[in-house]
């Protein structure tokens, strides 16, 4: 389906028989699938080209980044588009926040929420509705290259430059839980707890009001009693030009590629997690919830108490390698497919076209050089011959190399 007039960077699928592309000519393009035609195209989407492309099926929009915007885009795209109408497609709003430029953009389907990671090391979560941020966290780390979401464990996949992939928890930078994994009351609850305990807790409730009264001191008169409000609950400091609300800890650390990763795919029916990397290599990780992890693989390092180790943090699974090879590489070896071990047909011809060259060049350079010595063997079976061949070496500086036999032949003629 030509189109495009530089590379295609990313590819969403739309509703049936539809799908959506941009790239490094700056535009968004629909395409039908059933007639493979271009269906719409929106020119000039960004001012850069674009590198991600994220559908929300709930609210029939795609958002888009492009290399070098500290924004993102968010544009309807709820129907098959018709040529001639201009509305097909149009902008909705932006997500704007991020200090620096946006890397990845990622849309949550089971908490109906943006998610985006920027060069500022900052993750964003916003809503849909407001397109607003609705909660920052820094994290720890270079850029991310690539980003992905696994609704059955609730986890933020992030592979970053330094060829590592980190495992988030969405609750925790929700909010939701705190820093060692226990979920936060937020205050609301069912309606049976609410009805059987209502009673109880007004009671309650108006009897330490009157006790608060009683003990509180008496007001001048003429002056109304003021009241001490708890101080807000301190926020992290300004981090890159934005105000983060909490650090983004990781759970689980996936190490072993050798170079950049550029895709991340969560297999839900396997528990596994697979990434492609620019070392050539597909690697597979089995997820949190993956039966065959055993606790070896997860149990983190104990002194001889059972108590976890000073600057240890439980559940990394970062091994110590060497040359980037992990535990689970050493304990499961890659297999080359004998397909893939095969030489390639030409390059097995180009090799056998050099061995023969190889050989008719050695084969040429022994017949000149035998040809060359019988040549010296009739000349050197005369004795004129022979005082040529001593005259002959003579010129060429070869006096000193000359047989006992030509010397006699030339003491005879002198």
């Amino acid at each position: 389906m030509p189109g495009h007039q530089g590379r295609v960077a990313a590819v969403a699928e739309l509703w049936d028989h539809a799908l959506a592309s941009a790239g490094a000519d700056r535009t968004i393009r629909f395409w039908d699938l059933q007639t493979r035609r271009e269906a719409h195209c929106i020119p000039d989407a960004h001012e850069n080209a674009v590198h991600s492309l994220e559908r929300c099926a709930l609210r029939e929009e795609i958002a888009t980044a492009a290399q070098g915007e500290d924004r993102v885009k968010i544009w309807r795209a709820s129907g098959p588009y018709d040529p001639d109408e201009e509305e097909g497609a149009r902008l909705v709003g932006e997500l704007t926040g991020h200090a620096e430029a946006v890397t990845t953009v990622k849309w949550c389907e089971w908490r109906e929420l943006w998610v985006t990671a920027s060069n500022d090391r900052t993750f964003r979560l916003w809503c849909p509705r407001a397109l607003e941020t609705t909660r920052c966290l820094k994290f720890r780390g270079d850029s991310i290259t690539a980003m992905a979401l696994d609704a059955s464990n609730g986890k933020v996949l992030a592979a970053m430059t330094d060829r590592k992939v980190r495992v988030f928890d969405l609750a925790r930078m929700e909010g939701r839980k705190d820093k060692h994994g226990n979920w936060i009351d937020d205050g609301v609850k069912g309606d049976d707890e609410l009805d059987d305990g209502e009673g109880d807790q007004d009671a309650e409730g108006e009897k330490k009001a009157t006790e608060a009264e009683e003990d509180a001191p008496a007001a001048p008169e003429g002056k109304e009693q003021s009241k001490v409000e708890e101080p807000p609950a301190p926020r992290v400091p300004n981090f890159a030009g934005a105000r983060v609300d909490d650090d983004a800890e990781a759970d689980h650390i996936f190490c072993g590629h050798v170079n950049l990763i550029r895709a991340i795919v969560c297999a839900p029916g396997k528990e596994q997690y697979m990434t492609a990397g620019c070392d050539g290599d597909v690697r597979v990780w089995l997820a949190p919830n993956n039966p065959n992890r055993t606790s070896s693989n997860v149990a983190p390092p104990t002194g001889d108490s059972g108590a976890v180790e000073p600057g240890s943090n439980p559940g990394v699974e970062e091994d110590s390698t060497n040359g980037g090879v992990g535990e689970f590489e050493r304990k499961n070896p890659l297999v080359v497919p004998r397909s893939i071990r095969a030489p390639d047909p030409a390059a097995k011809m180009i090799a056998r076209q050099l061995e023969e060259r190889e050989r008719m060049e050695a084969e040429e350079a022994e017949r000149v050089a035998r040809a060359t010595e019988e040549r010296r063997e009739r000349e050197m079976s005369t004795r004129v011959g022979r005082m040529l061949c001593g005259l002959h070496d003579e010129l060429m500086g070869r006096g000193g190399e000359v047989e006992p036999g030509k010397e006699k032949v030339r003491a005879g003629g002198r």
